[in-house]
């Protein structure tokens, strides 16, 4: 007998890990594209055409700005739009869109700190894991390297705890939000006077940049400055970290296609923009209706808020030839052009609020799988490969593997 689409969406909400999100969203593109989901109090839009509206729709579609499922740091680039919104972007953009220092500079220190992981991974065959050894730290180490920051000594706690009680806790888990807002006091607190030094004494980082940031004639307040580095940070890592170790995991189940990699190491690229449309970091945005208006004849109303899912619109079969299957040669064409603005996927959003930092998880996913390719000939699952989890943030939780050296 077949489970109701209400049993299945709420077994995934509450973060059932037999649910399939594959399967919830194509039943919910078929029967109820909007679906209002009383637990979160929101309208769920699931099919591509809906999504993409709603991303490049600012005015209708108003960004989050308080309550579960928004930021834990305070206001940020994510809530603000128009003239505010893209001043202020200018300032992460000029460095993280910048096409002369993504081919140099920025391709040149994600390679230096890709090989020092990788040197430090131990002997080849032994396990390892691959998220706690490589994904995560690869990307912590290039935020913070762009900021000239140390890393904190609880970072990887920190991080744990901001993405599970900030846009992770659209379910209303009230201990997650908590132990999310204990983890953004100690944030502040650590780089608090980090960035009172640099605004007595700037250098050529990035947090000098954002310390020195102007809008209107006014520089950022201490609150505003502390949040937007803090959501840098973890921005900064939790997109690379999680689609890249979702890949590395797939990968690890399907030797031939890591063995056609292997023979065309050209196909790295698209392997990256296949697997941020099928398995996206985030998995779903937020947004707030800011009139009463209707989609697809469901009328929704004023203030109200709607959940555009990303993964699923990726997954439109309408869009997408063979949606849920992983197809190497994809992307083969362009695949840079999916880490843009113009992208077919929509992953990391769109419209004025299409992710900052795309262009530079691009290049940190690229050097990552390179590398890899270029040093182990297999690559194969240690024990049984621990399933993604997550409802919003979704991406498993260690990535087990055991590597076999290039001859």
């Amino acid at each position: 007998m077949q489970e109701s689409l209400n049993s299945l969406v709420d077994r995934l909400v509450a973060g059932d890990v037999q649910a399939d999100p594959a399967e919830v969203y194509r039943r919910l593109r078929a029967e109820a594209p909007v679906y209002w989901h009383e637990g979160m109090q929101v309208w769920m839009l699931t099919r591509y055409e809906d999504v993409r509206r709603v991303l490049r729709d600012s005015e209708d579609f108003a960004p989050l700005t308080e309550g579960p499922g928004t930021p834990i740091f305070g206001r940020t680039i994510l809530q603000m739009t128009g003239r505010e919104h893209s001043r202020k972007t200018a300032i992460v953009a000029r460095r993280m869109r910048n096409p002369r220092l993504l081919a140099t500079e920025l391709r040149a220190n994600v390679e230096r700190r890709s090989e020092q992981l990788l040197d430090g991974l131990g002997v080849p065959g032994d396990a390892v894991d691959l998220k706690a050894a490589y994904t995560s730290p690869l990307p912590l180490a290039v935020i913070t390297d762009l900021l000239d920051v140390p890393q904190g000594v609880h970072w990887v706690d920190w991080y744990d705890a901001l993405a599970a009680g900030g846009v992770g806790s659209i379910t209303g888990d009230i201990a997650l939000r908590e132990r999310a807002l204990k983890a953004r006091d100690e944030v502040f607190a650590y780089i608090g006077p980090i960035i009172e030094e640099r605004r007595r004494s700037p250098g050529s980082d990035l947090l000098s940049d954002v310390a020195s940031i102007e809008y209107e004639g006014v520089r950022l307040t201490q609150d505003e400055a502390q949040a937007f580095i803090a959501f840098l940070l973890t921005a900064g890592v939790e997109t690379t970290d999680r689609v890249l170790s979702s890949l590395l995991a797939y990968l690890a189940t399907a030797p031939a296609l890591w063995e056609q990699l292997r023979a065309d190491r050209a196909l790295a690229p698209a392997a990256c923009a296949e697997a941020l449309r099928l398995f996206p970091p985030v998995q779903a945005l937020t947004r707030r209706v800011t009139r009463d208006l209707s989609v697809r004849g469901v009328d929704l109303g004023e203030n109200q808020r709607v959940l555009i899912v990303l993964a699923s619109a990726n997954r439109d079969e309408t869009v997408f030839e063979a949606a849920d299957r992983f197809q190497l040669e994809r992307f083969r064409e362009a695949p840079e052009r999916e880490f843009t603005g113009a992208s077919s996927i929509l992953s990391f959003g769109g419209g004025e609020h299409h992710c900052t930092g795309a262009q530079l998880a691009r290049v940190e996913m690229e050097v990552a799988l390179e590398h890899l390719l270029s040093r182990y000939a297999r690559i194969e699952q240690d024990g049984e490969m621990p399933g993604a989890q997550g409802f919003i943030l979704r991406s498993p939780r260690a990535v087990p593997v055991r590597l076999e050296a290039a001859a």
